[in-house]
């Protein structure tokens, strides 16, 4: 959860100086509107728009029967959409704090609907890759956003309405990235216009969530076009959140980026269960398990994130060897376990970018969601590349072994980087 970066100082507007109210106000509530109505509207965003990111990836043998796509072509698809996240992030950076809150997520929900839009209407291969572009935007915008905007919105609320909804929001992401691909896989198992029809539907959510944006109360103080923020330095990643939690976020999306970029192919190489269904069950188990396990376990103590490591070494290790001896059902038992594990180690990441320096905490969330997304595209596409020269059951093994050294060296950094912190959590 990434705080505010605007700061406690004075705010310039107009050429008049006034205070900048305390960070954690609590946020006005619309008029007639439960109080709980506002934040679940910003986790409604943030479900519908990972949902729609990983929707396509069950249905990538139905594109490449249509389009006569190779393996290869269709991880690329599904890499590009890391592209969009990137330039997101970056054109993000502080406008939540200078145009608010409700604005910057109203501009990525429009760039998710306008997604969906692109991804049922356009035809062919350029359809597919804009509409995952755009969607890459979109998220890349919330990723900046939304948690700050939920957990300003319950500010005023009890505590332990606080903490649940600091949970909600740590496992909005991982719940949408696992809807998605079963919502995709069901539609296109049992509906018509498979192609077509899950997309629909996203974007009819997503046109939902923009009019329900339209009442959420602002809860960044002094945001507006006039207001002048004050100067802040940007230090470098790598000194804002250290070494281990990037190295953690870009292993543990190394990971995903495996099942949401090849699962269907994994499943037609072990002989498991044909059509999008199974793909697209396969898929959002590992991000359902994603999702539940740091509700389950400390992520932010050393013990989480050791249990997070082992996960998904059992996990990984387990899907290497399906796929060597052709065995679905332990490809389908190793797909949550490795999951389980990488939501673990991607909210320990998290966690760490919460603990630094306030004036520093922004830069660092986006430090990690930049190293996750980089893991999510960077070896499936070396893998996919690989797929060209020899089988998956082959190419799978120096992926394995990849993604061991990465976990090796993660924990050894988290370690040596704060051995204090690991005593202190314990």
């Amino acid at each position: 959860m990434v705080p505010r970066t605007g700061g406690h100082g004075p705010v310039t507007t107009g050429g008049q100086t006034a205070a900048r109210p305390l960070p954690d106000s609590p946020a006005p509530a619309a008029p007639g509107s439960p109080a709980w109505r506002a934040p679940a509207t910003v986790v409604g965003v943030v479900v519908a728009s990972t949902a729609l990111s990983t929707a396509p990836t069950p249905l990538f043998p139905l594109y490449a029967a249509r389009d006569g796509l190779t393996t290869t072509a269709t991880t690329a698809a599904f890499a590009v959409f890391a592209v969009g996240v990137v330039v997101g992030l970056a054109a993000a950076g502080r406008s939540s704090d200078r145009w608010g809150r409700r604005r910057v997520l109203l501009v990525a929900s429009l760039l998710e609907a306008a997604a969906a839009v692109v991804l049922a209407a356009a035809p062919g291969t350029g359809g597919l890759v804009a509409g995952r572009v755009l969607c890459g935007l979109g998220v890349g915008v919330l990723a900046c956003t939304a948690s700050v905007a939920v957990r300003e919105l319950v500010a005023g609320a009890a505590e332990p309405v606080r903490r649940r909804w600091a949970t909600a929001a740590g496992a909005m992401s991982m719940a949408g990235l696992g809807l998605g691909p079963l919502l995709a896989g069901a539609l296109a198992q049992s509906a018509p216009a498979p192609l077509h029809l899950v997309y629909g539907v996203l974007a009819v959510a997503l046109a939902a969530c923009c009019a329900a944006l339209g009442r959420l109360p602002e809860t960044a103080p002094g945001s507006g076009p006039g207001e002048v923020l004050p100067p802040r330095q940007r230090p470098l990643a790598g000194t804002v959140v250290g070494a281990a939690p990037l190295l953690t976020a870009f292993t543990a999306f190394t990971v995903t980026g495996f099942y949401g970029g090849l699962a269907p192919e994994a499943l037609r190489t072990v002989g498991g269960p044909p059509g999008p269904l199974a793909a697209g069950a396969a898929i959002g188990s590992v991000f359902l398990a994603g999702a539940l396990s740091p509700q389950l376990l400390p992520a932010e103590r050393w013990t989480g994130r050791l249990a997070g490591v082992l996960s998904v070494t059992a996990g990984t290790v387990a899907a290497t060897t399906a796929l060597v001896l052709a065995s679905p059902g332990l490809l389908l038992v190793a797909a949550p376990l490795a999951g389980a594990g990488c939501g673990l180690l991607f909210a320990s990441a998290v966690a760490a970018a919460s603990r630094v320096a306030p004036a520093n905490r922004a830069a660092a969330a986006r430090a990690v969601f930049l190293a996750a997304y980089a893991g999510l595209a960077g070896p499936v596409l070396a893998l996919g590349a690989l797929l060209r020269a020899v089988p998956l059951s082959t190419a799978v093994v120096p992926h394995a072994a990849l993604v061991v050294v990465l976990l090796a060296a993660s924990l050894w950094a988290a370690r040596v980087r704060s051995p204090q912190e690991q005593d202190d959590q314990r």
